[in-house]
């Protein structure tokens, strides 16, 4: 199967941010505390599934003084490693005193056909807030 030109567009613009995340944190002043309401929205979930990419964010954040981060969260009942690694990004980021926005970004759950799916997702992510220390 090959890949859409999309597809590959947003493989090279993920490997981009990850890279100019890696440089920033590299180059970023001694931690400093956060701004209070300074924040950015993180469009995608390699964040979520990939260690590497995860550390990045959260040493770009920290290092920009972020008090906030939106994070566009995937399906947790699409694959079982994503609970995990929600909770691995969760942790590390209420260690750099960052609050966390979960959203889920996508308009496809409006339509009636999946809204039941979607309800069942958002309780999954409730009840794993619930579950946070």
């Amino acid at each position: 199967m090959r890949a859409t030109p999309g597809a590959a567009f947003r493989g090279v613009a993920v490997a981009l941010a990850i890279l100019a995340m890696r440089l920033a944190a590299a180059e970023s002043p001694a931690a400093a505390p956060p701004v209070p309401g300074f924040g950015l929205w993180v469009w995608g979930h390699s964040h979520c599934v990939d260690p590497q990419a995860r550390a990045g964010l959260l040493a770009f954040c920290e290092g920009h003084r972020f008090s906030d981060v939106a994070v566009t969260v995937p399906p947790l009942a699409d694959d079982p490693a994503v609970e995990p690694a929600l909770r691995a990004f969760l942790a590390g980021a209420a260690a750099r005193h960052l609050r966390v926005s979960p959203l889920r970004g996508d308009p496809h759950p409006a339509y009636p056909a999946v809204r039941a799916q979607e309800l069942a997702q958002v309780k999954a992510l409730l009840d794993l807030n619930a579950a946070l220390p």
